[in-house]
Formats: C-alpha cells, sequence, structure tokens
C-alpha cells in the first residue's frame, strides 16, 4: 500500500478570465516530511511567508521590488524542490465562455465542481494503472467560492458510498489555509496551467517553467464547448 496527499488548487476564477482552471499535486506521504522541510527552507532562505503565484508574477506584496535575476533564482529553486517530490500531477482547464453549457446555479453546480469531479476520476484512472494498492488524503484551498457546497457533497458521498470510498482511493478530505506548502505547490501548477491556455489563445510560446513542469508525469484535459456539450448530455443521462 502506498498513501498520497493530493494537493488542489484553480486558478483563473476572476471576473473576466477567459479560462478556469484546477490542478492536482501527489506528493507521496513517505516524502512529505522532506518536501516541507525543504519547502521552508526555500520561503526562509528568500524570506517570503508563502508563494502566489500571481503575487510572484506580478511583482505584487512580499515580491514587489524583486528583479529579474532574483525572480528566476528563486523560481529555479522552487521547480527543483517540486520536480524531487511531486510523483504525478494532472490538471484541467475550461474555456469560461461555454460555462453556460454545463453550469446550473439553481443545482449548484459550477467549473469547481466539475474540475473536482475530473481530478477524482483521474486519480481513479492513475490508480488503476499503477497496479498497486494506492489511498489518498485530498487537501483543498479553504476559502474558494463552491466550498461550503463541495464540501457537504464529498462529506456526504464519501460518508454513505464505500464504493465512491474505493474509486477515488479516498482516506481524508479537508480545507487549508495557503501557508500549507503543498498548496502552494498545486498553486503554481494551477496558475501555470491558467497562463499556458491564455498563451496558445495568443500563439505565444509555452513559458519554459511550464515546459519544466511537463517532465513530471501527468494528464491534463480541456474542455471546449463542444466537449462541455457532451459532459451536458452525460449529466443528463
Amino acid at each position: 500500500m502506498k498513501n498520497y496527499y493530493a494537493y488542489i488548487d484553480e486558478s483563473g476564477t476572476h471576473e473576466g478570465s477567459l479560462h478556469e482552471t484546477m490542478a492536482l499535486a501527489l506528493i507521496p506521504e513517505t516524502l512529505k516530511p522532506q518536501f516541507q522541510v525543504a519547502w521552508k527552507k526555500l520561503l526562509d532562505k528568500w524570506q517570503v511567508h508563502a508563494l502566489h503565484m500571481t503575487d510572484f508574477n506580478s511583482g505584487k506584496r512580499e515580491f514587489a521590488g524583486w528583479d529579474a535575476e532574483r525572480c528566476h533564482n528563486f523560481s529555479v529553486e522552487a521547480m527543483d524542490i517540486v520536480e524531487q517530490n511531486v510523483e504525478f500531477w494532472m490538471g484541467n482547464a475550461f474555456e469560461t465562455s461555454a460555462r453556460h453549457i454545463v453550469v446550473n446555479d439553481g443545482q449548484g453546480l459550477s467549473l469547481y465542481h466539475l474540475g473536482f469531479v475530473f481530478l477524482l476520476r483521474s486519480v481513479e484512472d492513475w490508480a488503476k494503472c499503477t497496479g498497486k494498492e494506492i489511498r489518498v488524503n485530498y487537501v483543498l484551498e479553504r476559502g474558494a467560492a463552491a466550498q461550503n457546497s463541495l464540501g457537504r457533497a464529498l462529506t456526504s458521498i464519501f460518508a454513505s458510498d464505500a464504493g465512491a470510498k474505493a474509486r477515488f482511493r479516498h482516506v481524508s478530505h479537508c480545507f487549508e489555509e495557503k501557508v500549507i506548502p503543498g498548496l502552494q505547490v498545486a498553486d503554481i501548477f494551477a496558475w501555470q496551467l491558467h497562463v499556458d491556455a491564455r498563451r496558445f489563445d495568443r500563439e505565444q510560446n509555452r513559458r519554459g517553467d511550464f515546459a519544466r513542469l511537463l517532465q513530471i508525469p501527468h494528464v491534463v484535459g480541456h474542455f471546449d464547448s463542444e466537449s462541455l456539450r457532451l459532459v451536458r448530455q452525460g449529466l443528463a443521462s
């Protein structure tokens, strides 16, 4: 049996965003202690409380006044830790212009809910492919707009459906603050997915640091209007 922590975060939820993304980073329980120590050393060295990619990329708050060299060196060290500790990652990107196809406010459905469901199914598929007995602790960021409704749904599902617990290798789930190192790493993946989708639309080259993340085993889904119509049909059937 092998235990994992699955850290999950989203990006692109702000008004006017053309894509909404969600990502999950799997860190083996055996690596969690060394990962947390390495991440704390990184933040302490650079005198940073927590890594928020939006702030880092825009040079705001803790990263205000950082020059290009400082940003590059910090990013390289952070990516080294990610590569050494994340065994597998999963993500999805939704085109927000097509959200009306699947989102029904009256039913509490949102892209956040759908993104999490697809990540669960990705975990299920990945676990089957490993051929091993896998157990997963899910950790999401506290404060997401749909946290309360998703939290109630998860508690209901996993408390009453042993089949769901087994399919998704569920041990536990919780919502934590962004000071958790694993959530900061999940933020990297979610933010990079969001930026990559935007750059693709603009026919711009892929960022080098995202190319590094793609060297880690992963699976990513992109949902446009056509694929979301298929999702809608599946929900109705």
